[in-house]
């Protein structure tokens, strides 16, 4: 009842999450648009750069979200809700002093802002007075009620959280449109950035209350869970630290050494790349409360196999992308931009080996989230991160934005991937390691191999436009899916995650319908 229980919130959780995923590209993808055809693509570039700016002021958060949802997990199962508000007061607390250290740092930053821009920017822009309304964007996000987010996510109800956030931003998104075309004015078209945050955190508030009455935010926890709370995040500081480092100072390089044009163009290809990214981690992060709940309840050797199911939902889903965005990406690329927007075939690649080594950590990542390691391998973001900034000061120089991209992926391959991996397979996994990796090279080795005879297949389809886009599509993902069902349908995983199919769409049901 319990395994079910969990797997039904999976599985609402990955629906709502798709759903506003789904709305958190679709959106942005036409706003992106609009923006560059209206105003241009420094406008453009410009939003990159101040994005990524402030992720690394919100730095602040040190991963208090994690270690608050992660802390809630035993007293849910034990119905111990005086724990339970204590710690909601608790994140109440260090949420306001988080808005607080964004808004200072932000404010200091200001000196700085011209020599992170070459080339100039538009001239009718006050760069200042625009900063300041990304910035009180970010705030709002700390100080107005994003703590009862909290109790969605221990809960495995993160899809209630999820459908507010889509709701809104699809109302928030046509109001941007609107000014774009009606006014043409840039200042309009940020200023719904704080609006919808604010509206957004106001509507979690009421439905959690709603939700869960029960908690309110009063008590103190105990000395002893306080110390836990702050060892862990200690731990997600650096780990914060180091990530945040490496994703969010790309742009701010590229800004540096080459210009807003080409912070737009990178921004472009990033988009496609970290669009598919949080499509799929919706559907794999949305497993993290289960997971966290299994991990306290059950034994390893049933963990491990969730764990090899899960990892085998995300190869599948990596072994067709990867071949589709090697055929589709340029192609893709062109439609939207055009050519005087693109770069080669080869930084397309490049982008590609991004998307692969990053989402094939992410299953490692939800377990050892879920176990709350980040002690375990608290050092890895930075010498990670440190190596990435190394690369790519060197790099950019030489290659431009073939540096950049390739300095994250050297990072990650030679840093923390395989030190993530290690950590959860010393301290939980034993024994286990090298099944896990002669796993996932036979994963690897399915998906060159359907990327090579995508790659081949689509040669032979020269034409541009969306129609061979389309066929190149369905070529693609027919191709790459029957290289992975041949090779991998005898296996125990894929015979679970069939029966987990037919529970949800009973397909002999619906035969006897058709009889009938």
């Amino acid at each position: 009842m319990v395994q079910n229980s969990r797997t039904t919130n999976a599985v609402r959780n990955a629906a709502a999450g798709i759903l506003n995923r789904f709305v958190g590209v679709f959106m942005p993808f036409i706003l992106r648009t609009v923006l560059i055809k209206v105003l241009g693509e420094q406008y453009l570039g410009l939003n990159n750069l101040f994005t990524s700016v402030l992720q690394v002021l919100s730095l602040a958060d040190l991963g208090f979200h994690s270690a608050i949802v992660y802390s809630m997990y035993r007293p849910i199962i034990e119905d111990d809700r005086e724990k339970i508000c204590a710690l909601l007061n608790l994140y109440r607390k260090l949420y306001a002093v988080i808005g607080i250290i964004v808004l200072v740092a932000g404010l200091a930053f200001i000196p700085f802002l011209d020599h992170i821009i070459k080339g100039g920017y538009p001239a009718d822009l006050n760069i200042t007075i625009l900063y300041l309304m990304y910035l009180s964007n970010t705030v709002l996000s700390y100080v107005f009620f994003s703590y009862r987010r909290a109790l969605f996510s221990a809960h495995q109800r993160s899809d209630i959280g999820n459908n507010i956030n889509s709701v809104v931003q699809i109302v928030m998104d046509i109001l941007k449109l609107i000014i774009l075309f009606e006014t043409r004015n840039y200042y309009l078209y940020i200023l719904i950035l704080p609006i919808t945050t604010l509206l957004s955190n106001i509507l979690i508030f009421a439905s959690s209350c709603k939700k869960y009455p029960q908690y309110k935010c009063k008590g103190r926890i105990d000395q002893t869970a306080k110390k836990e709370i702050v060892k862990k995040v200690s731990a997600l500081a650096i780990q914060r630290f180091g990530n945040t480092i490496s994703t969010s100072l790309d742009s701010i390089i590229v800004s540096s050494f080459l210009g807003l044009s080409f912070v737009a163009i990178y921004g472009n290809y990033f988009y496609i790349v970290s669009s598919l990214l949080s499509f799929i981690n919706v559907c794999i992060s949305g497993t993290t409360a289960g997971v966290g709940n299994s991990i306290v309840v059950d034994s390893v050797d049933k963990n491990f196999k969730v764990f090899k199911k899960i990892n085998m939902i995300n190869q599948w889903i990596i072994s067709w992308c990867v071949p589709c965005l090697v055929c589709l990406y340029q192609h893709f690329m062109n439609i939207w931009v055009g050519r005087d927007l693109m770069m080669g075939t080869g930084f397309a690649i490049c982008m590609t080996g991004y998307f692969y080594v990053a989402e094939t950590r992410k299953v490692v990542q939800v377990f050892k989230d879920a176990a709350g390691m980040w002690w375990a391998d608290k050092w890895k973001p930075l010498a990670g991160c440190l190596t990435n900034l190394i690369f790519n000061i060197v790099s950019v120089q030489y290659i431009g934005m073939y540096g950049v991209i390739s300095s994250t992926i050297i990072s990650y391959l030679l840093i923390e991937l395989p030190w993530e991996t290690g950590v959860l397979f010393r301290n939980y996994f034993k024994g286990y390691l090298r099944e896990y990796i002669k796993d996932n090279l036979c994963y690897l080795g399915v998906t060159c191999a359907a990327s090579l005879a995508v790659w081949l297949i689509c040669s032979y389809l020269p034409g541009t436009g969306v129609l061979f886009f389309c066929i190149k599509g369905v070529v693609s993902f027919a191709v790459s899916n029957l290289f992975f069902v041949v090779v991998f349908f005898k296996r125990d995983e894929f015979a679970e995650l069939y029966k987990v199919v037919l529970n949800y769409f009973p397909l002999d049901k619906f035969k006897k319908s058709k009889k009938i």
